[in-house]
Formats: C-alpha cells, sequence, structure tokens
C-alpha cells in the first residue's frame, strides 16, 4: 500500500495498493482472493488513518476496482464511505469505486455560502444586504 499527497490540497492524501487485479496500479497484483489478507489489509489501512490524523488531515480517499473485493471489505470495515461503482474507458472490464473517511469533525453543507458574491454594474464587489 502506498500513501500520496492529493494533488491541490494540503489536508488529503490518497492510498492506493489493495492488490486482487492485474489493473492494479501499485502494491501486490494477486488475482487469487485467497493471497489477500483482510486483517493485514484493515491493520495498513488503520495504520495510515492514523499517521494522517497525526499530521492534522481532514480526509482519506482510496480507488478500488469492482475486483478487489477485500480490499473493499476492508476499506467499509474501517470506515470508509464507497461511490457506486463507475465506468470507465481505459480497463473497461472493471469499474472504479471511489472511497473516502473523513479523520475529524463533519461540517454541514448548509454552513457553507454557495452563492456568489454581488457585484455592482463595473464588476466590482459590493455589500449583499442582509435579509
Amino acid at each position: 500500500m502506498k500513501v500520496f499527497d492529493f494533488p491541490g490540497c494540503c489536508s488529503a492524501n490518497i492510498i492506493a495498493g489493495f492488490g486482487q487485479t492485474k489493473t492494479a496500479e501499485y502494491g501486490i497484483r494477486p488475482l487469487n482472493n485467497n493471497t489477500v489478507d483482510l486483517q493485514q489489509l484493515k491493520n495498513a489501512i488503520e495504520m495510515r488513518k492514523q499517521e494522517a490524523i497525526d499530521d492534522g488531515l481532514a480526509v482519506l480517499v482510496a480507488t478500488v476496482n469492482n475486483q478487489q473485493k477485500v480490499g473493499i471489505k476492508a476499506l467499509l470495515e474501517c470506515g470508509f464511505t464507497l461511490s457506486p461503482p463507475m465506468y470507465k474507458g481505459k480497463h473497461p472490464e472493471t469499474q472504479l469505486i471511489l472511497a473516502y473517511c473523513p479523520l475529524g469533525k463533519v461540517g454541514k453543507l448548509s454552513t457553507i455560502n454557495l452563492d456568489p458574491p454581488a457585484r455592482d454594474a463595473k464588476g466590482r464587489f459590493v455589500k449583499k444586504e442582509v435579509k
């Protein structure tokens, strides 16, 4: 298993290398499910989670494909949320699954102001009236 910085974000890491597929980019690539030990994989994930927490990160992200059954089970058992499988052009014989695990307190999306800032006719920022 390898850990990578998340491009453009200093508060996230990406973990990869779950094995069990010929299309796995990193780590072992066994095709036999019995050669990837669930407990060892969970221990490795939990170690990466603790390192990320110690480094003050907010989230860990992982990608697996639908062939990586032990990796999927380990991620779920370690508190990750998984996306539905997504079809793709590269290696179309597999589907991509995105997994993420918040490492600290999670806020509410409703507290984020999604409205663009107000501008006047010349494009300058102006104060919005509070209603």
